[in-house]
């Protein structure tokens, strides 16, 4: 038995059903190594993801990390297996064993206590424990703090906070950073730049006295005099807050807690900066705090970022490596490029490991800059910007940094070889993505109710641009023709008798059989937003799109005049970009949206399996903000209906247009009551 089967189906169940045990669980195992486990059972105890199960259905993205095509429809039902007995045992035996094999685990050192004493030209903090301890003590600015990192211990404090508003220190905060083995921080908050001295003291203690930058020799001395001669006295204005006091600051205007050093903006930390309860790995989501801070939380337990690197371990990533002749995929730039935080060691503020997967700094930037000061109360956003944050409030920018690996950049990519080596094709539409994320943010965006709709229509956009911009690209690379810009189902698709083929009853118009098509998924359903709020633009973006399908659907098309075409078309692309995103966006924009899109099922069926999918996304995402804004009375019934279009796309090879064009008429017929 290992930490993972505690964490199972059957056995959350076992938890929810009887805290009690649950309880004593946390009692008798509490120790550094059970840490990450808790916290998944509190996890899932606490939160709405482990309600009693019913009988209902749900869409998810496939298993594969990439595998985003294959959506599936799932009929979740769970049935209790297991008795409390074949919980509990379980655990009494894990933990005799592991009493045994770890008896040290019991004296590893600890933080117990934290005093603060006012003086009058100082403040003298004291940091009293057990077993031994390396104490780092390190003063960083912007905020000024001085912080005290005590690795390979724990917090056995029963406060986090200390307020002290004196003139020269705002509080003292205590966390720990969640890792295993952990590391202890003490954090002093001053209210402008302050030096410090470590005093002598017992086995055991830290004892440091602050004073105002600038003081003179004379006053350190005789602080340290009297400092010295009343290290064992009784804390004079100690102000230590219980962690459930009302008078305890909230936890956003706080510092992390967590072992830093001083480290060139731009340079990356790693998840572990981010994981404590004081700052993002609450069990809990808070409402007192600008942000819930629960977000690491959120992503270790439900996100498939985070299981990025792991998929690089299975079979089909290590037969992809063999093929690919490029080795382990766990060790392949190529790979770890989307599958993990790669950055050069330079580019590295202290160590972390690549098994982490896609983390917190892979999309909000380098965070050496901006980790502790964006903590302060009323730090402005723009200021962590500034200091390398990604900007990812700007949906054009969200877009761009999730399409760097949904879709590639030159840097990385996914192309006709690594298709042919087992990895799938690259499919994206932001709304439903960010669905299936799930969200670590407040919704609605910024208090606005259609904000998921902008979010869609600005995705579609900067989609439609970047793959112009890859298309250009390709023609002008030495590799021409890539068949990855192609429909890849034109060709890979299941083969019937001829009188039964939909592809030759339909025929083959603006190309010569035989000759695969260009795919334009990316434009099939922006083509709907673009006439809806600006028909001359989308009379102009019609005009550059055919004429670049028409030099893409050529047996041999012209490279040179491809990428031109594609160029010319991106250009145009961006322009519509800030239009989109400048749109405003309601209920009745919505509503003609999904009724257009499902209007036009033909057509966009007959563009084939890619093309479908991206419509199906498309109405999932839009049918997601209408219901939960307006909550039509037809919202079960278009549910399945719409449910009903991810059926017909789970084995792309064998995707059938007429099967899907009933469909979507179906949700046309629904929709339009």
């Amino acid at each position: 038995m290992n930490m993972s089967d505690l964490t199972s189906p059957d056995a959350r169940a076992i938890w929810t059903r009887h805290p009690t045990t649950l309880f004593i669980f946390r009692r008798l195992f509490n120790t550094t190594r059970a840490a990450h486990s808790l916290l998944l059972i509190d996890f899932f105890v606490d939160s709405s993801y482990n309600r009693p199960p019913r009988e209902k259905y749900s869409r998810h993205v496939g298993e594969g990390y990439h595998d985003t095509s294959k959506i599936q429809l799932v009929g979740e039902k769970s049935k209790m297996r297991k008795q409390l007995p074949a919980v509990v045992l379980p655990l009494l035996v894990l933990l005799a064993v592991g009493e045994a094999q770890n008896p040290s685990l019991t004296s590893q050192a600890a933080l117990q206590k934290v005093d603060v004493i006012r003086k009058a030209d100082s403040i003298r903090v004291e940091i009293m424990g057990r077993g031994q301890w390396m104490a780092k003590v390190m003063n960083l600015d912007s905020p000024s703090r001085v912080v005290v990192v005590l690795p390979d211990t724990v917090m056995a404090t029963s406060y986090n906070r200390i307020n002290v508003d004196s003139r020269l220190v705002k509080a003292v905060r205590i966390g720990t950073d969640g890792r295993t083995p952990p590391t202890t921080s003490v954090v002093i908050d001053c209210v402008e730049t302050c030096q410090y001295e470590m005093l002598p003291g017992g086995s055991g203690q830290v004892i440091l006295r602050l004073y105002a930058a600038g003081a003179s020799t004379a006053t350190v001395a005789a602080g340290n005099e009297a400092a010295h001669a009343s290290t064992s006295d009784k804390p004079t204005n100690s102000t230590t807050a219980p962690r459930s006091s009302p008078t305890m600051a909230a936890p956003a205007s706080a510092t992390p807690l967590y072992a830093q050093k001083a480290a060139a903006v731009g340079t990356y930390n790693g998840p572990g900066g981010c994981a404590a309860s004081s700052c993002h790995g609450s069990v809990q989501p808070k409402t007192t705090t600008r942000i819930f801070q629960n977000e690491y939380t959120i992503w270790i337990a439900q996100d498939k970022h985070a299981r990025a690197f792991a998929v690089l371990r299975n079979n089909v990533s290590e037969r992809i490596g063999r093929i690919l002749n490029i080795g382990a995929p766990t060790k392949a730039p190529k790979c770890l490029a989307c599958h993990s935080l790669y950055v050069p060691l330079e580019q590295q503020a202290q160590t972390f490991g690549l098994d982490d997967g896609v983390s917190c700094e892979n999309c909000h930037g380098p965070a050496s800059g901006w980790l502790g000061p964006h903590t302060t109360k009323d730090w402005p956003h723009d200021k962590s910007v500034q200091l390398g944050m990604y900007d990812t409030r700007n949906l054009e920018k969200r877009s761009l940094k999730c399409l760097t690996c949904h879709l590639g950049v030159a840097e990385k990519f996914v192309d006709h070889e690594m298709i042919a080596a087992g990895h799938p094709d690259l499919t994206f539409e932001l709304g439903l993505f960010t669905f299936v994320m799930p969200p670590h943010w407040k919704m609605p965006e910024q208090g606005n109710p259609w904000r998921q709709v902008q979010a869609w229509g600005v995705g579609q956009a900067v989609q439609l641009r970047e793959s112009l911009n890859r298309l250009a690209r390709r023609a002008n690379d030495t590799i021409w023709p890539e068949y990855a810009e192609l429909d890849c189902f034109a060709c890979h698709h299941s083969l019937t008798r001829t009188e039964d083929s939909w592809r030759q009853e339909r025929g083959y118009p603006r190309r010569r059989p035989g000759s695969p098509p260009w795919n334009e998924s990316r434009v099939v359903v922006f083509r709907v937003l673009i006439e809806e709020i600006n028909a001359n633009a989308s009379k102009q973006l019609n005009d550059e799109l055919m004429q670049l399908a028409s030099l893409m659907n050529q047996l041999n098309g012209n490279r040179e005049q491809i990428a031109a075409s594609a160029t010319r078309a991106s250009a145009f692309a961006d322009q519509l970009v800030r239009q989109v995103d400048g749109q405003g966006y309601d209920s009745a924009l919505t509503l003609r949206l999904m009724r257009r899109i499902a209007r036009d099922g033909t057509a966009i069926s007959n563009e084939g399996e890619r093309s479908a999918e991206q419509s199906a996304m498309t109405l999932d995402s839009l049918f997601r903000a209408y219901n939960q804004n307006v909550k039509p009375a037809n919202a079960t019934e278009l549910r399945t209906a719409i449910d009903g279009l991810f059926a017909l796309l789970q084995d792309p090879s064998a995707y059938s247009a007429p099967r899907f064009e009933a469909q979507i008429q179906r949700v046309s017929e629904i929709v339009s009551r």
